[in-house]
This record gives C-alpha cells, sequence and structure tokens, in this order.
C-alpha cells in the first residue's frame, strides 16, 4: 500500500507519459492488495472474536472442578490420617496442630496436581506413583535426626549409620501417616471422578 501511494505521488510530480506504465502496474496490484489486507484485517477480527468465549468459559469450568477437588483432598486426607496423628507421642501440642494444618494444605495442593497429573489414564502405576512421591516428600521434609549424629559426614550410629533407631521409627510413623492421609485423597477423588461429582482433567478441557 505504501508503494502504491509513493507511484502516485510521483506521477503528479513527473512526466505524465513517461509514469504511465508505473501507474498502470501500481492500480492493477491496487485490489490485491486490498484483499489480502482485508482478509488478514477479518481473520484476525474472527479469531478475536471466537476465542474468548469458550476459552474463558473452559477457563472457568476447570478452576471450579479444581477447587472442588482441593477441597475434597484436604477434607477426606485429613480425615484418613487423623486416627494414625492421635496416636502420635505429642499429640494436640502446638507443633502438632501446626503439622496438621500444613498437612491440609499440602493435601488440597496435591489434589490439584493428582487431577491434572493423571488425567484420564488408567495405569495404576501413575496414581500410586503420585501418592508416593506426595507422601514420600513429606516424611522426609517432617524426619528430624536424633540429638547425637553428627555432621560431615552424616552419622547418627547404627543400624545404617546416617539413620538410627529412634530416626527409623519415626519415619515409619510419619511415612504411614502420609500414605494413609495421600491415599485417601487420591482414593475419595477417584470415587468421585467416576461417580462425575468432579470432572477429571482432559486435554480436550
Amino acid at each position: 500500500m505504501q508503494a502504491l501511494v509513493g507511484t502516485l505521488l510521483l506521477a503528479s510530480l513527473a512526466e505524465p507519459r513517461a509514469l504511465k506504465p508505473r501507474v498502470a502496474a501500481a492500480l492493477a496490484k491496487a485490489p490485491a492488495m486490498r484483499n489480502q489486507i482485508g482478509s488478514r484485517s477479518g481473520r484476525s477480527f474472527r479469531v478475536f472474536c471466537e476465542k474468548p468465549g469458550p476459552g474463558i468459559t473452559n477457563q472457568a469450568a476447570e478452576r471450579l472442578e479444581s477447587v472442588k477437588a482441593g477441597i475434597v483432598g484436604a477434607l477426606a486426607g485429613s480425615l484418613a490420617a487423623a486416627p494414625i496423628a492421635l496416636l502420635s507421642p505429642n499429640r494436640l501440642s502446638p507443633q502438632w496442630e501446626f503439622d496438621h494444618d500444613g498437612l491440609a494444605a499440602c493435601l488440597a495442593l496435591s489434589a490439584l496436581v493428582y487431577r491434572y497429573a493423571v488425567r484420564n489414564d488408567e495405569n495404576p502405576m501413575l496414581k500410586q506413583g503420585a501418592v508416593g512421591a506426595f507422601a514420600i516428600a513429606r516424611t522426609l521434609s517432617l524426619l528430624r535426626v536424633s540429638e547425637q549424629c553428627s555432621s560431615l559426614p552424616l552419622s547418627c550410629g547404627p543400624p545404617l549409620g546416617f539413620a538410627d533407631w529412634a530416626m527409623i521409627a519415626q519415619g515409619l510413623f510419619i511415612a504411614l501417616e502420609s500414605f494413609a492421609a495421600f491415599g485417601g485423597m487420591a482414593l475419595t477423588l477417584e470415587v468421585l471422578f467416576d461417580k462425575g461429582i468432579i470432572r477429571r482433567f482432559s486435554r480436550s478441557s
């Protein structure tokens, strides 16, 4: 379009006979250029008008399903872990309360990740792996070394060197509680997925 304007400007300043072929060629190209610009504008307008509606609707629906999954995951996992948590020697202490408030938050976030991770996949190893990853991560983060341990390299005594019997017992208790919590979360979500109360995430969503 700029070339067309420039050619017409030269035509007004130069000798008419010399520039007549150039003007004719430029005018011949004008309809094609106009059609090309019009098609681009129309395509951009269609993209602008068509995409936001369905996109916003799908995003709102997915957010609602994620909120539902998070709430259910926090409640179901906390209830599943409660009988084991109440067996802890420091039960009902401030640290115990803080740890289990954190567990509820982790369960809510893990429920979101679980929904997006497993999708419509029927592979049980994927589901078990997700639960195992959540539980092991929490177990290791809460495990505390014994007072007699020394560092660089870590040495705590028998039977493993880097972990004594007290640490092993502590780790087993935390692992049992964590697997109960995240396993209960996953099992509840799977039941609600199958009943259609919570929608599975799919690639087409």
